[in-house]
């Protein structure tokens, strides 16, 4: 099972899978699932910064923020997953196939 495996952002490094992703069979996410998606926004947050890329960069607002990971799941990993799958919280999440579906949007846009 990977823990982390990482790919490039402009030369930075970006996480793109948590243990937690490789879902087990109950329909929500473990608490263990919970806890490593929200690690995967902080180490998002700590890269994008690493690499300059402010939220005004990424999103293209009018005021220069540094990431943390609420900045992360609420900008990035929240705004997705309504529109992919219309669920607002984490907590709706099924440990398969919802989680993928959005961390995979993610990750070609990153």
């Amino acid at each position: 099972m990977k823990i982390i495996t990482f790919g490039t952002i402009n030369g930075g490094v970006l996480p793109k899978r948590c243990a937690a992703f490789n879902a087990l069979m109950t329909t929500t996410l473990t608490r263990t699932q919970q806890n490593a998606l929200h690690l995967w926004f902080e180490l998002v947050a700590e890269e994008l910064n690493a690499g300059g890329f402010t939220v005004q960069l990424v999103l293209k607002e009018k005021v220069d923020i540094d990431w943390n990971k609420t900045l992360v799941k609420d900008l990035l990993w929240r705004s997705a997953q309504t529109v992919i799958l219309g669920k607002s919280s984490t907590t709706e999440l099924k440990k398969t196939e919802d989680i993928d579906k959005v961390f995979d949007h993610l990750n070609r846009h990153l």
